[in-house]
């Protein structure tokens, strides 16, 4: 996402955001939907993804995508160590949260017969 689309069409980052939060809200409780949708899309196997989303129980979330500051911290210290980035980047200019939707409904997905 550019800076230039948060500016100009906030609307349209904001619906992106939400489609993906609820689209992870409905995974969380069809898990086995979940692997028959995106199967294709990884191009693997539905068995192979539906062990991945199953296995352990709860392995896997959906649920609370939003990075605390702290991970952000260490996820930029880690980078900074392993030579991915040159020197640390400020949180303010990591995330906006501006866009993290209040409330999450799971989305409307048929994943078809």
């Amino acid at each position: 996402m550019t800076e230039k689309l948060i500016r100009e069409r906030p609307e349209v980052v904001r619906d992106l955001v939400r489609g993906i939060a609820e689209s992870g809200e409905w995974a969380e409780g069809h898990r086995l939907e979940a692997a028959k949708v995106v199967a294709p899309y990884f191009r693997q196997d539905e068995k192979l993804i539906r062990y991945v989303l199953t296995q352990p129980p709860g392995r896997v979330s959906y649920r609370m995508l939003t990075p605390t500051d702290e991970d952000l911290q260490q996820i930029n210290d880690m980078a900074v160590k392993a030579g991915i980035l040159e020197r640390p980047i400020a949180m303010k200019d990591l995330i906006d949260r501006q866009f993290i939707p209040l409330d999450i409904k799971p989305a409307n997905i048929d994943p078809g017969p």
